[in-house]
């Protein structure tokens, strides 16, 4: 009978100490890397229909109007990047780790 108890007991010893070490284990598996969060730099233009012509010159739409053209603007080095920088210091640029523009900041508002 004590040699049975025994035998049980070992048992379960067995199968905790099993399930512990792969509760071990598991948590060194790597876990599954953050996705990145996006951010843009855009409007939303009022949708405002049209009452005639503009008193100030402007074209309404379907009508022909001049065209400015405006080049690209160009970014400081460093900056032109999509990923998101902060200082805390002057000197020293750093980078948010999971967020990043969609497109560099220079693009996004040309």
């Amino acid at each position: 009978m004590k040699n049975l108890m025994l035998v049980r007991l070992m048992g379960v010893a067995w199968v905790s100490m099993i399930l512990m070490l792969t509760a071990g284990c598991a948590a060194l598996l790597p876990k599954p890397p953050v996705q990145p969060t996006f951010y843009s730099l855009d409007h939303a233009a009022p949708n405002v229909p049209a009452k005639g012509p503009d008193p100030r010159g402007v074209a309404s739409p379907g009508e022909s109007a001049p065209t400015l053209v405006i080049n690209p603007p160009r970014a400081a080095a460093g900056f032109d990047s999509q990923r998101i920088i902060y200082t805390r210091e002057s000197h020293r640029l750093e980078y948010f780790a999971h967020n990043e523009w969609i497109d560099t900041p220079a693009r996004m508002l040309a």
